[in-house]
């Protein structure tokens, strides 16, 4: 978290304790701070601060969005399209309404990890007007890729389809406009654009006149869509987040970009070495790379205790079967199981990277080392 998102906030983890949703005057004042949370987080994605609402993170908005549009078209519009790349939240929650007798598709991606747009156009093609929405992430969590959501939105709506998109990934990390990319509702998480955890937004799309049936009831907050008192302190952290974002983020990008040459740079005399994903289209701060000839599992172990890497999404880093990302991208076994995840942020230095790096690939020359003995 960035040092001045928790300066904002700690004034309403203490004195500013009051519930924004009271009548009284300490309960108006920290709700004044909730809206003006919700306007920044707004601005970044060029959206009105009334068609965003808080969540507990991106896994609860993707879950409003998917099961929320789906129930409210019912068996009217009972299909729903999504990809095969998605964050385990997403196809879980279109799993979940498969259970309950809507129609789900799986659209496939290319080798790049880019989303196979004729799929897509076939299956709208094929069940027109049966589609309540398409839901395709922005940016992939795993290797980075980014997606065309203009067409894709486009698409949808060809077809009287919306189009969600879940942009955890991408915020802060590529310039985004609902308006310009045809987005219905977008899903954002707060702690990866430097706030705090357990906070997260939903767009919706007044202007397109989204309506979704809400998941949780109660009080009738954040626009009877998400009820529940809302936490201020953390909604005024993802709101500092994002306001430091409206100035800071072509810096942020152009240091992404500079930490990933560098890093690369650093591997030059690695051998047998394969970026996963595409290398234009992508976010950089993302660096998926493939080691072949060694177990990605092995490496993570091995550097552990200098070096914080994964061989997949952190959400899925207890399961040991193959990313169903790189799967998903018909990559060979070699490539999925030696695949490894760098992460850069806004905070990681070029000394950060030279010692990581180093540390990496003497760790890789151990490993090939020890795999010839035991041959």
């Amino acid at each position: 978290m960035d040092p001045r998102v928790l300066e904002k906030m700690i004034p309403y983890m203490t004195n500013a304790y009051a519930n924004c949703h009271s009548q009284h005057q300490a309960g108006r004042t920290v709700a004044q701070a909730v809206e003006e949370g919700r306007a920044h987080v707004a601005k970044v994605i060029n959206a009105q601060p009334n068609e965003v609402i808080f969540t507990s993170g991106a896994t609860e908005s993707n879950n409003i969005a998917i099961k929320g549009v789906a129930k409210y078209y019912g068996h009217e519009k009972d299909h729903v399209i999504t990809s095969k790349i998605e964050h385990k939240c997403v196809l879980e929650s279109v799993r979940s309404l498969e259970a309950e007798g809507f129609n789900a598709h799986y659209v496939g991606v290319d080798t790049d990890g880019r989303l196979k747009m004729d799929e897509l156009a076939d299956i709208l093609k094929t069940h027109s007007g049966k589609v309540s929405l398409v839901s395709v992430m922005g940016a992939n969590n795993e290797v980075g890729v980014v997606q065309d959501l203009k067409k894709i939105g486009q698409l949808a709506h060809d077809h009287k389809a919306l189009f969600h998109t879940d942009c955890a990934q991408m915020v802060g990390k590529k310039p985004l406009d609902v308006r310009a990319d045809n987005i219905d509702l977008m899903s954002i998480s707060g702690h990866k654009m430097y706030g705090p955890k357990g906070v997260g937004a939903l767009f919706i799309n007044k202007k397109n006149r989204v309506r979704l049936v809400p998941l949780t009831v109660g009080g009738g907050q954040e626009n009877n869509l998400r009820s529940g008192t809302v936490p201020v302190f953390l909604c005024v952290g993802m709101g500092a987040a994002a306001e430091i974002l409206e100035t800071e983020m072509p810096k942020d990008i152009k240091h992404y970009e500079e930490l990933t040459k560098y890093a690369l740079e650093q591997l030059k005399d690695v051998d047998n070495k394969v970026i996963n994903g595409s290398t234009k289209n992508r976010i950089v701060s993302n660096l998926s790379i493939s080691f072949l000839g060694i177990k990605g599992s092995e490496l993570m172990v091995a550097i552990d205790d200098k070096v914080a890497v994964s061989t997949g999404s952190a959400c899925n880093s207890q399961s040991h079967k193959s990313s169903h990302v790189l799967t998903a991208m018909g990559l060979s076994e070699d490539q999925k199981n030696s695949a490894v995840r760098f992460g850069f942020g806004r905070f990681t230095t070029k000394d950060d990277i030279k010692f990581g790096m180093n540390v990496v690939a003497k760790e890789i020359n151990e490993l090939k080392r020890k795999s010839k003995q035991n041959e």
